[in-house]
């Protein structure tokens, strides 16, 4: 753990030396910092699973660093509504709602990210699919249905290698749970 806080301290410190950046750059930046740090602890808590007190307090500090994570998009969200992070943030907030919990702010925030008045289309479609996965839980398949078929107006990049090939799977299999869905 000790690892974990002396990256997250020199991330911050080099994440906050920028003196040109604007205040909403510096605090998207803070978040993306936390997003580190959550990735860094996680791969350390997977590494240590048979520690139990030590994997509880590891679960218990992401669950603090995530609750920040909100707080700092909040507060963008609130103070800079033009910021050209807004839509960045937006998604941010709705990936950390679902990962806390939240299921509804998580739906209520994708939901904005979908409405977003952009180019960028990557985070609406990934957006779109969560949309879809969550309404698929709450058994709304239908409404699962229209957001599978919603993203094929957001094209998505996946790179290099088999991640197109991994994307379609799992929305056929989302497609199959809803018609499996509609049958009952």
């Amino acid at each position: 753990m000790t690892r974990f806080f002396y990256l997250f301290i020199i991330i911050s410190i080099s994440s906050f030396a920028q003196q040109k950046a604007n205040e909403d750059e510096l605090a998207y930046r803070e978040i993306q910092t936390l997003e580190r740090a959550i990735t860094i602890a996680d791969l350390e808590n997977n590494q240590n699973e048979s520690d139990v007190a030590r994997n509880e307090f590891s679960k218990e500090t992401l669950r603090k660093i995530r609750l920040e994570i909100l707080r700092i998009s909040d507060a963008i969200i609130e103070y800079f509504p033009k910021s050209e992070y807004l839509y960045e943030t937006l998604f941010e907030k709705a990936i950390t709602e679902e990962l806390l919990g939240d299921i509804d702010a998580a739906e209520k925030s994708y939901k904005k990210v979908v409405s977003f008045d952009t180019a960028k289309t990557d985070l609406k479609n990934v957006s779109l699919k969560n949309l879809a996965r969550i309404s698929i839980q709450k058994k709304k398949y239908k409404q699962a249905l229209n957001y599978l078929e919603q993203l094929k107006n957001f094209k998505i990049s996946h790179g290099c290698g088999n991640g197109e090939d991994a994307y379609k799977e799992i929305l056929d299999e989302m497609y199959k749970q809803c018609y499996e869905g509609l049958k009952k």
